[in-house]
């Protein structure tokens, strides 16, 4: 999470300002159309947790079905370069829309493999071990974005994002192969 949280924060806090700056939004233009990537990481959290259920009702182990959709999700991810560059507004809000709706479906199964990755236990332990990670990880890359926006613009931040998920991934799939304690962890 300490890789991958800081995206849902930056668009969060940086979405109205990118449209204002680069891509010539007026206040109302923002209210009125600044939502939908955000209707889009509605979609992508539940969406993503049920098609990971209907693959597990398929026979599919809990933890491959979690990890397919993570994957599927982190190659959605380099949509944030065709956003910063592409020269329609449109494509961009399209395109942001896909990374936060990928966001959310790595979001809604990463919790899940977390908690069904550890005893019943200690699952809230590492649930809230996470979120601060996340959390630690959101506020660091926020700094880090402001400095690097007033200094060269929006197009490294956005390329950054682009490799996050995928760069989470491989951690997990190493990191998960090499548990020592014989469960994988998450």
């Amino acid at each position: 999470r300490l890789l991958t949280d800081p995206i849902t924060y930056f668009f969060a806090f940086w979405l109205p300002s990118y449209l204002k700056a680069e891509r010539g939004f007026t206040i109302a233009m923002i209210g009125a159309i600044g939502w939908i990537p955000f209707l889009a990481s509605d979609v992508g959290g539940p969406g993503g947790g049920a098609l990971s259920d209907w693959l597990i009702r398929r026979g599919w182990s809990p933890r491959k079905a979690r990890l397919a959709l993570m994957l599927f999700a982190a190659t959605c991810m380099p949509a944030a370069i065709v956003a910063v560059f592409s020269s329609s507004a449109w494509v961009s809000i399209a395109c942001i829309a896909v990374v936060l709706g990928a966001q959310s479906c790595w979001m809604a199964n990463q919790l899940t493999l977390i908690s069904e990755s550890v005893p019943r236990t200690h699952a809230a332990s590492l649930l809230a071990l996470s979120a601060m990670g996340g959390s630690i990880g959101g506020i660091a890359a926020n700094l880090l974005a402001g400095r690097v926006i007033a200094a060269v613009g929006y197009v490294p931040v956005f390329c950054v994002i682009a490799f996050c998920h995928l760069t989470a991934f491989a951690v997990l799939v190493v990191t998960g192969r090499s548990s020592a304690s014989g469960r994988r962890c998450a």
